[in-house]
């Protein structure tokens, strides 16, 4: 994104472009086993706002953090989309739509913001979800770890628990 910036920079600057780089909720909230994906999307929300401040007035930049998007191609059990749903406060996962109306009101309308970085996570960044520590306990939630073992025992498939491991925080039920 900092080379592609640089290249475009006079093309920007002569049609008062606007730069808005797809970051990840996860930025912030560090997923287990994600060390490099982390610190490349927290480095890229870094980018982001550093490019804000070093470009305008001519240039604004801003960033859309997108969280559960999408349900896996293989689809997920009831009770799993229940876990996930409990973490969301609008309670469901949004629509490729959502990222799209975000990029385009950042593009069009919003004229007097630069260097943000919007999370369209249905309030998932600032939830404040109790995470079960005992992966023991019947009715609470099990922590996924790779093991593929414990991934069949639950019923998934390796690449759907893979998914929940990367989207939230390491969290099946």
């Amino acid at each position: 994104p900092l080379f592609l910036a640089q290249a475009a920079l006079p093309h920007l600057k002569a049609a008062r472009g606007v730069i808005v780089n797809i970051v990840d909720i996860h930025a912030v909230r560090p997923l287990r086993d994600h060390t490099a994906y982390g610190a490349a999307k927290a480095g890229l929300a870094f980018l982001t706002r550093a490019l804000a401040r070093d470009l305008a007035p001519d240039i604004r930049v801003n960033g859309v953090a997108p969280g559960a998007i999408l349900w896996p191609d293989g689809g997920v059990t009831d009770s799993m989309r229940d876990t996930i749903l409990r973490q969301i406060p609008l309670q469901r996962v949004g629509a490729p739509a959502d990222i799209a109306a975000c990029v385009l009101y950042l593009v069009r309308d919003a004229s007097y913001v630069t260097g943000q970085i919007i999370a369209v996570d249905g309030g998932h960044v600032v939830a404040d979800v109790p995470r079960d520590t005992d992966p023991t306990r019947e009715s609470g939630l099990l922590y996924y770890f790779g093991e593929n073992a414990e991934a069949t025992r639950l019923g998934l498939s390796p690449q759907n628990s893979k998914w929940l491991q990367s989207a939230y925080g390491d969290v099946v039920e």
